[in-house]
């Protein structure tokens, strides 16, 4: 297994709604804020996925899903 680590920034980040509904697409994951120096608002881990290829499919799908809520996604995977 791989750790994945989801990066995500909010297009509003104000906008609860959009927040839960991203976050719900991760509700497997261990799902922190991210701190004033990171380039992130929320990141989202989880040792899930067998390989990082399925951490980046993940990612793709979840961008797709989310678009129109988040300004950015990114995924670090580690072993």
């Amino acid at each position: 297994m791989v750790k994945a680590t989801f990066e995500i920034s909010w297009k509003r980040p104000d906008d609860e709604e959009a927040r839960e509904r991203t976050l719900a697409l991760f509700s497997d994951c261990k799902i922190r804020e991210g701190k004033r120096h990171e380039p992130f608002h929320h990141a989202c881990e989880t040792r899930r996925h067998k390989t990082s290829k399925e951490a980046v499919d993940r990612l793709r799908d979840a961008t797709e899903a989310t678009k129109d809520d988040v300004a950015a996604m990114h995924v670090r995977v580690g072993y």
